[in-house]
């Protein structure tokens, strides 16, 4: 409680000392500085949680079945969230082992985040992050879900395999191929093909982008390029599409894959908040016709239907008041807590 009073207090604030809490059942561990997350990873076993609170940490690799809640990935005052920023390459898995059963939520990411080619990944669950630069896959991954995230590309390799990845209620540019009987399903999504959101560099024709078998369901493609139609974001020989949004200047690569889709004139035809599909905090993403644009679960096409619904704010308890009284060798604490 000692621990938790400490992060939370930290965060609300907004003081420049950084909190890393490693709780290991009833045990619980306060690392501070740049390092925190770095030693409070050092000293945690499977199964521990590690919470951030608002800051600027070192990367580490991650090869352990941890759990990690940041405070958010960007700075919203309505929503109550406020910005953990890991900075450096950031790589999960283990060499020539599975690692399973890893949470990370609420984070934002500056660097490159990725798994070496001989570190299988499993159980994985990704959700509201954002990445500055590229999700690199370089290794079998099975039931591997992101969700709520913002990103730009997402790299796999032709020749290794993705077993249940769920791409959900995120905006993201890219998606790369993987191997053949891949079970992939892009799910109520913003599709941008490439924007500025993406700061690793321009995207080349060298980039063939087959995401053949790959399902796509009740999201919104904004952008292909007629000129190089094979290289960009598009469906590919064997992919299916059901309930999206697509942009007639795409030409038509999709509706020849696709079931129920909706063609518009232009980007400036989808949303109602703005005349683009960028991303940015203050977006709604709100649909010009949500009442008649609806996915095949009966709820709105796009990151604000489905399941999960569009929501940037993290599974972590806030602290509204706090006071702490030392009466001989007792510490007295009064608090008053938020559960999100």
């Amino acid at each position: 409680m000692i621990a938790l009073c400490s992060m939370t207090m930290a965060q609300a604030q907004r003081t420049d000392v950084m909190t890393a809490t490693l709780q290991h059942g009833d045990n619980v561990t306060v690392f501070t500085t740049q390092t925190a997350f770095a030693n409070a990873y050092a000293a945690a076993v499977n199964g521990d949680v590690i919470t951030l609170s608002p800051g600027t940490f070192n990367a580490t690799n991650l090869t352990k079945s941890v759990n990690i809640y940041g405070s958010g990935f960007e700075e919203n005052e309505t929503d109550g969230t406020s910005i953990t920023q890991i900075n450096g390459n950031l790589s999960i898995g283990v060499t020539d082992e599975t690692l399973s059963n890893v949470h990370i939520e609420g984070v934002y990411f500056y660097d490159y985040v990725r798994n070496y080619a001989s570190s299988p990944l499993t159980n994985v669950t990704i959700k509201k992050c954002s990445f500055r630069r590229a999700i690199s896959i370089q290794s079998e991954i099975t039931n591997v879900t992101f969700c709520n995230c913002v990103m730009g590309n997402i790299t796999g390799v032709y020749n290794i395999k993705a077993t249940n990845l769920l791409i959900t209620n995120c905006h993201f540019s890219m998606i790369t191929t993987f191997q053949l009987g891949s079970t992939v399903l892009i799910d109520h999504c913003i599709v941008t093909g490439y924007t500025s959101n993406f700061e690793g560099g321009n995207i080349s024709s060298t980039h063939t982008l087959n995401v053949s078998q790959f399902t796509w369901k009740n999201s919104i493609f904004t952008y292909c390029a007629n000129s190089y139609p094979q290289y960009y974001q598009r469906a590919g020989n064997g992919a299916t599409l059901y309930n999206c949004i697509y942009v007639q200047s795409m030409g038509g690569y999709y509706s020849y894959y696709g079931n129920n889709l909706i063609s518009v004139s232009g980007v400036s035809d989808v949303f109602s908040d703005a005349t683009n599909a960028n991303y940015s905090a203050e977006r709604t993403f709100t649909l010009q016709h949500p009442d008649e644009w609806i996915g095949e679960d009966n709820t709105e096409i796009g990151i604000r239907g489905g399941l999960y619904h569009w929501s940037r704010v993290p599974a972590t308890p806030v602290v509204k008041s706090l006071q702490l009284n030392v009466d001989g060798t007792n510490l007295n604490v009064t608090f008053d807590a938020e559960t999100r």
